[in-house]
């Protein structure tokens, strides 16, 4: 089984269920390989086979060459008949396949004909993915075509793949058809002629609730401009838009706000790695977003300054925001946003600082009493190396957390400085939080074992704790085996624990993972 990446059900834009739900660390999707095993169960309609790869190389193992061994005129009822089958891969792992190509162990288009015919016929797949695939003649089109109107498909990925003018075409056609059931594309290397044709496309479409236009890099404002129009047609229905990654042109920044400050669909917008925005871009961006309803909002890796971060703030109806690894924006910057989204009431659901080395002492201040005002937030991260910080910072933080109305369901706190009396403070910050499910303290780089000793007996010496976590990860730190028993004496009178993550507990032998004598429960250790 392999990885491959899974879109599902629409996008609820009012979802509480951000709290273990996020791109850092969604369970990997996987899928079973067609081989003689697994072409045997689908033709039992095996209830199990719901996720299938059909990978047209040959030079590999028996799973990679078994597609030519099947007669699909005769066997293909195994797809085309299939009632459990949700998601299918298709796929050419090698180094490059144009689609309908003969040569040694390739297959022959009569094979390809009918495999995708069966393909068509199938009333169950939700999910297709098409990966590593070019498209150069007629016959490669009109494979694709037929894709145009299938009854069950909501999602369609194309990656790795050239499609040309003939395989966009067809792609343009399956997306205007008037039966198509999409909900869900994603596609990647285009120019401005086969982004228009995707454009037209999408044009007054009134089913697609998820666009992924990530690393396309040779757009101009041309191309963006469709687009646009695109957003602005009063069918469009789009809630997810992702134009991370993508090779921007100077006037795009104003060209694609325009387009969002008209468009009354999008909820979700990830614009995470547009390194060629500068600071007047995203200031004109930002502003024309406070005319939106944008609720989550991805703008990790990117060249952000103070003054467009302070733009930023204006933005009333955000619920997550993503401001990972954002290494231009001073400690002064932090404080006078975090300022101004208290100023302006802005409440959170979702906040992820992770990676920001210049947050500061000043920044964490201002964070520490926005959070005092949070009435809704949910996840905190700030997880990798926030060394600038210094400890007043973070007992501002973790004072903070004390505030009764705050009811986080997840803190990541992995890879940071903290020391044994800004860690007391957080255990008894957080022991009253009885809606804290997950909580991440791996990789406390300054913390003795002895600092461990005495943090873990300050809390054990706390009369009552409403703390019951699901997960708690304290993997890679200087904890010791009495330190270990101490966790374990904690944690065994946590009814909900499911997993403890001890990975790379420098100071601990074999027999400190062993439970005492007189602790009646413990959980998953890894």
């Amino acid at each position: 089984m392999e990885g491959s990446n899974n879109q599902g059900d629409d996008y609820i834009s009012d979802n509480d269920n951000v709290d273990d739900n996020d791109s850092d660390d969604e369970e990997a999707d996987w899928y079973y390989l067609l081989d003689k095993t697994n072409f045997l169960q689908l033709k039992k309609n095996d209830i199990s086979m719901t996720n299938i790869c059909v990978d047209f190389y040959s030079e590999g193992h028996e799973g990679q060459s078994y597609f030519n061994n099947i007669a699909w005129e005769i066997g293909g009822d195994s797809i085309s008949d299939n009632k459990y089958l949700k998601k299918m891969t298709i796929k050419f792992s090698g180094r490059s396949y144009i689609l309908g190509e003969e040569g040694h162990n390739l297959p022959t288009r009569e094979q390809l004909q009918a495999f995708f015919s069966c393909v068509y016929r199938n009333c169950s797949i939700e999910i297709l993915e098409i990966y590593g695939i070019d498209v150069s003649d007629e016959f490669g089109g009109s494979l694709i075509e037929g894709l145009s109107g299938h009854q069950s498909i909501a999602t369609l990925q194309i990656s790795h793949s050239d499609l040309g003018s003939v395989g966009f075409s067809a792609l343009g056609k399956v997306l205007k058809h008037p039966k198509s059931k999409l909900k869900h594309f994603r596609l990647g290397k285009l120019d401005d002629d086969e982004f228009g044709i995707v454009c037209d496309g999408l044009l007054g479409n009134n089913t697609m609730k998820s666009l992924c236009l990530n690393s396309i890099k040779k757009i101009t404002s041309i191309g963006w401009q469709a687009f646009s129009t695109v957003l602005q047609h009063p069918n469009c229905k789009l809630i997810e838009l992702d134009l991370s990654n993508a090779d921007k042109s100077n006037d795009t920044a104003n060209v694609l706000g325009s387009a969002l400050s008209s468009s009354s669909s999008i909820r979700v917008l990830n614009l995470s790695s547009n390194y060629k925005f500068g600071s007047l871009d995203w200031q004109t961006l930002f502003n024309q977003l406070s005319q939106t309803s944008v609720e989550d909002l991805d703008l990790s890796s990117n060249n952000i300054d103070d003054t467009a971060l302070n733009a930023l703030a204006g933005i009333s109806t955000l619920k997550s925001l993503n401001l990972k690894y954002l290494r231009s924006i001073n400690s002064t910057g932090w404080q006078s946003f975090f300022a101004s989204l208290q100023t302006r009431g802005v409440q959170l659901k979702k906040l992820i600082l992770s990676g920001n080395n210049k947050l500061g002492r000043a920044g964490a201040a201002a964070l520490g009493s926005y959070l005092s005002d949070m009435r809704t937030l949910k996840v905190l991260k700030m997880s990798g190396y926030l060394d600038s910080i210094t400890p007043q910072g973070w007992q501002a933080i973790f004072i903070s957390l004390q505030d009764p109305n705050l009811a986080l369901t997840r803190l990541d706190l992995d890879s940071n400085l903290i020391g044994y009396e800004e860690m007391e403070l957080l255990m008894r910050s957080v022991s009253n939080m009885s809606s804290m499910k997950c909580l991440d303290l791996g990789n406390m780089r300054l913390l003795s074992a002895a600092g461990w000793r005495q943090a873990l007996s300050g809390y054990n010496a706390l009369q009552d704790s409403n703390l019951d976590l699901v997960k708690l990860d304290v993997s890679y730190n200087n904890i010791d085996d009495e330190g270990i028993q101490l966790l374990i004496g904690i944690v065994s009178r946590m009814s909900s624990l499911a997993h403890l993550n001890l990975n790379g507990s420098r100071a601990v032998t074999p027999t400190g993972c062993k439970p005492s004598p007189d602790t009646s429960r413990v959980p998953t250790l890894s």
